[in-house]
């Protein structure tokens, strides 16, 4: 997400309930965030992620990464989408279980 949404953006659409931001702690400091946003494509419940980060992002997925999908799951979440260069897209493939990659193009005007 970056160059596309600031943190002060995701803060707002929290604020506003158009995104949800999820935080893990170790000791008592944030060390891993993921920010999601819901959205409906023809019918069909998605979230997508918007940011995800932390120096300790491997540790805090292994603990809570099922449980994050499951949550989604139970809320009527059909599928998780994630735009991301390829460094990070080949770390949502491998890591966290997306299935499909695509790239986003855009020309800026």
């Amino acid at each position: 997400s970056a160059g596309d949404i600031t943190p002060e953006d995701i803060y707002l659409l929290a604020q506003i309930d158009q995104a949800m931001v999820m935080c893990a702690f170790t000791d008592g400091l944030p060390s891993c965030v993921i920010a999601m946003q819901f959205h409906d494509t023809n019918g069909h419940k998605g979230v997508d992620v918007m940011a995800m980060a932390g120096k300790e992002l491997i540790k805090h997925r292994n603990a809570f990464w099922k449980t994050i999908l499951l949550w989604l799951k139970a809320n009527g979440v059909e599928f998780v989408d994630a735009y991301a260069n390829d460094r990070l897209a080949g770390i949502y493939l491998r890591k966290f279980g997306f299935t499909k990659s695509c790239k986003l193009v855009r020309m800026m005007l």
